[in-house]
């Protein structure tokens, strides 16, 4: 930013276009820290010399230093002589706020001016997140008439909202205020629950069993219901951009049935995929694929049968896996025997 006299501007204006440089006077009178305040310097501290200022209740970062003052400062008139005529040490000054841990910048004045610039001078850092900036007063315009006092009331609505404390007390001191009844008026009733899963969750120990049952001869059985996108991961094993059950559901599903009917080590043995389970186009949103696994009756030193079906729209049973849960730990020797052709 560059300050002085008219002619000077323009001469500088027109350097900066000619070498396509984009420049913009501003439509002001003020001297703004430029030689042009000089003569007013002198009868400015004169002015301030007898007045008493206080020390401030709370950290005050100067802007000549851009540093914090100390407690014992003096805001004399020498001080604001060479606050009005030296450089505006502002980026260095949020820098310091930053440091200082601010959250919320409340910009004093009659217009929204400083608020832009903090955001743009404060530091990119992880450690100083960019803060709430409240400007306290905004010029109306056509699109906004508000008045001052509503311009006052949002920004003390937007502080308090950031989490500061406010003495109501005074915003509305020296005015005479009622109450009044409000109308009423019909509930919006827009539901702001987290949706549950639709899927049955587990009673039995484990979310892929869903309710177990028994029957009267002794079998076992558990049933859920699978949706292509619940579990949320089932959607992600497509096959030809259609979502199929992996083998790894159907091997948890006979392991935690293992684990949950039977003591002791236990094997999954001559498990078999008979058919793949393949969500149809129409099975999607409240449509999905109810899932029994089949535990045979227990029978004493005996190996227990274990089927895995699904039944989608259609209505139909559909086998997908067959095993035996047996009793114990395989021969390793053994299993180096098996003739794989």
């Amino acid at each position: 930013m560059v300050s002085g006299t008219v002619p000077g501007i323009e001469a500088v204006l027109r350097h900066f276009e000619s070498a396509g440089i984009r420049a913009r006077r501003l439509n002001t009178t003020r001297a703004f820290h430029s030689a042009l305040v000089e003569p007013a310097l002198d009868a400015l501290e004169a002015s301030l010399d007898g007045v008493t200022v206080n020390t401030p209740s709370i950290a005050v970062v100067s802007n000549l230093t851009g540093q914090a003052v100390e407690p014992d400062h003096a805001f004399d008139g020498a001080y604001w002589k060479r606050h009005a005529r030296e450089p505006v040490a502002f980026a260095r000054s949020v820098g310091t706020l930053a440091a200082l841990g601010v959250d919320l910048v409340v910009e004093i004045g009659p217009h929204a001016i400083l608020a832009p610039m903090t955001v743009s001078a404060w530091p990119d850092s992880p450690q100083t997140p960019a803060p709430a900036i409240v400007p306290s007063l905004s010029r109306p315009s056509s699109d906004t008439p508000e008045t001052e006092k509503g311009s006052l009331l949002q920004a003390v609505s937007s502080v308090y909202e950031a989490g500061q404390p406010i003495r109501f007390e005074g915003l509305f001191a020296g005015e005479s205020r009622r109450r009044i009844a409000l109308p009423g008026y019909p509930f919006q009733r827009q539901r702001h629950w987290v949706e549950t899963s639709r899927q049955h969750r587990s009673t039995a120990g484990h979310p892929l069993l869903g309710e177990r049952r028994e029957s009267a001869r002794g079998e076992i059985t558990f049933e859920t219901e699978v949706f292509p996108t619940d579990p949320v991961w089932l959607d992600d094993h497509r096959v030809f951009n259609r979502v199929l059950a992996p083998g790894a559901l159907y091997g948890s599903m006979a392991s935690a049935v293992s684990m949950l009917e039977q003591s002791g080590p236990i094997s999954l043995e001559d498990m078999q995929l008979h058919n793949a389970m393949v969500f149809e186009d129409a099975e999607t949103g409240e449509n999905g694929r109810i899932i029994q696994v089949v535990l045979d009756a227990a029978e004493p030193a005996s190996s227990r049968n274990l089927q895995i079906y699904s039944k989608g729209n259609e209505g139909i049973w559909t086998v997908h896996v067959e095993g035996r849960l047996a009793q114990g730990v395989p021969d390793q020797e053994a299993g180096k025997q098996i003739d794989l052709e």
